[in-house]
């Protein structure tokens, strides 16, 4: 028996300044045996898990073709055109000879012309492999369609936010098409849609609401006859008809039992919705509260500008509360190509003053949604190529590139950073920051552009963290953004001030 691994992976946020071309995907874009197995051989992701099923499963299994790339705007025409001609080329290179299919997606795929890029790829996959089975991978963030829940044969999704079980999602699907190919299971497909729209920030798998909901849903998984049910969020920042929560529940022929599973998940959720909206307080009034409490380091959440969920990275707004302050250290890292360039032409120890962040909205002619541009005086500490191998429980094994990092210590006595990177890299691993040779812990406020994957860096050094309230692409108060496509009858729980602080 034999399974094709093949797969694209890309969070749109369609609500972020810019486009996302081609060239964006190329820089990790592995076509063929070997550059899939250089890649991902030994990592613990869906890719990895693909590679290993050989070994545990005993089955042959064949990379096709992968490519992706970090959170962003929405996906080009043409590039979306050439990732999937790609992937269709290579799995019907092979068709004849697999058996069926791991697919390894997003679910939130979205380009100028096609709102769910995930369900044309299944629908161009069936007219070379009719009705051999796909068993397709997807993020906790997807927005899963009626086109993918109708076409793949598998849906399995993350059980986790941090999302550190992709590689055990991998295997799990790669177990479920070896039964299938081998006759001892057929699928039967269920999915509930309760038509509410949430923001990552209450989605944490470790804590309540989200925690208790992924326990019914473990609970009624080991029901006699269920093969999986998946837990999709959604993905709030891709504007679509299809965003918001799902629930995709997979039996052994039984759609009745796959029916009230997804309908009693469902009905969860709409009876304990208001538990997901976001405690958002603003910047100045967090760094106030902080400095009363003493507790350090604060992990300041700048969820509104999250890289892992497509924001620029460069968003202004806490670095400029954090400098009208003087009596606490900070670390920050902004995007910002330029600012870099002009470090490095500097050189390390040479003193520098330039405007950082608030950029690629005026570079795309946006609405200043992130922030103006923001002067800092300091020193150059360190120039770096800013590539690091996650060594956490998140994607363990995977390279990361910020490219070009300059980091500057500012002229306020306290030893407050600013890191200024090339390329948008979300805080994933404590790698981020102390390939740098930079120790967290020094600092009284670590500013995170992440909206909860960052617990997997920093979460155990955290005195406390607290989510702000401030504008971008990715606010968790989702009031702020302008929806023009989801569904008329979508429920949104938007994030609010607590009235208390």
């Amino acid at each position: 028996m034999k399974i094709g691994i093949a797969g694209c992976f890309h969070e749109t946020n369609t609500f972020a300044p810019g486009i996302t071309g081609l060239p964006a995907f190329q820089r990790e874009w592995y076509e063929g045996d070997t550059a899939f197995r250089q890649a991902y051989a030994g990592t613990k992701t869906s890719m990895g898990a693909g590679l290993d099923a050989s070994d545990i499963l005993g089955i042959e299994t064949i990379p096709l073709f992968y490519t992706y790339t970090t959170p962003s705007a929405m996906v080009e025409e043409e590039a979306v055109d050439a990732i999937i001609n790609t992937l269709i080329q290579s799995v019907a290179s092979e068709a004849e000879q697999i058996d069926g299919l791991l697919l390894i997606v997003h679910g939130a795929m979205v380009s100028e012309s096609t709102p769910d890029v995930e369900g044309l790829i299944l629908r161009r996959l069936r007219s070379i492999l009719g009705n051999k089975p796909i068993a397709m991978t997807i993020d906790l963030h997807a927005n899963v369609s009626e086109e993918m829940n109708e076409l793949a044969d598998y849906i399995v999704g993350y059980d986790t936010y941090p999302h550190i079980d992709a590689y055990e999602r991998g295997l799990e699907a790669c177990g479920l098409l070896h039964k299938h190919m081998e006759g001892c299971i057929t699928p039967a497909r269920y999915l509930a849609r309760p038509g509410v729209l949430i923001a990552p920030t209450l989605m944490n798998t470790n804590t309540a609401p989200m925690s208790e909901l992924m326990d019914l849903a473990f609970r009624l998984e080991r029901e006699e006859g269920v093969l999986n049910v998946t837990v999709a969020g959604g993905f709030a920042y891709a504007d679509v008809h299809c965003a918001g929560f799902t629930f995709v529940v997979t039996t052994d022929n039984d759609s009745s039992l796959a029916k009230r599973i997804g309908d009693e998940l469902a009905d969860w959720l709409l009876m304990h919705q208001e538990q997901f909206a976001p405690k958002l307080i603003d910047a100045k009034t967090v760094i106030d509260q902080a400095s009363l409490q003493g507790r350090f380091p604060t992990v300041l959440v700048e969820s509104s500008d999250n890289v892992g969920a497509g924001s620029p990275a460069d968003a202004t707004h806490v670095l400029r509360a954090l400098l009208e302050q003087k009596q606490h250290s900070f670390m920050i890292v902004i995007c910002d190509r330029q600012a870099v360039a002009w470090a490095d032409n500097i050189g390390v120890g040479h003193s520098f003053c330039c405007s950082v962040g608030g950029k690629t909205d005026q570079a795309y002619n946006k609405p200043r949604m992130h922030g103006e541009p923001v002067e800092i005086a300091g020193t150059i500490r360190c120039l770096s190529d800013g590539k690091y191998k996650h060594k956490g429980p998140y994607m363990t094994g995977m390279a990361a590139d910020m490219g070009r990092t300059a980091v500057i210590e500012l002229d306020r006595g306290d030893g407050s950073l600013v890191v200024l990177t090339e390329q948008r890299v979300a805080p994933w691993d404590i790698n981020h920051v102390r390939c740098l040779g930079i120790d967290p812990t020094k600092f009284d406020f670590i500013v995170v552009k992440a909206a909860v994957a960052w617990r997997t860096a920093f979460g155990e050094l955290a005195a406390q963290a607290i989510e702000l309230d401030t504008p971008g692409c990715c606010s968790s108060n989702l009031s702020r953004l302008p929806y023009r496509n989801i569904a008329s009858d979508t429920v949104m729980i938007s994030g609010k001030v607590p009235d208390n602080e």
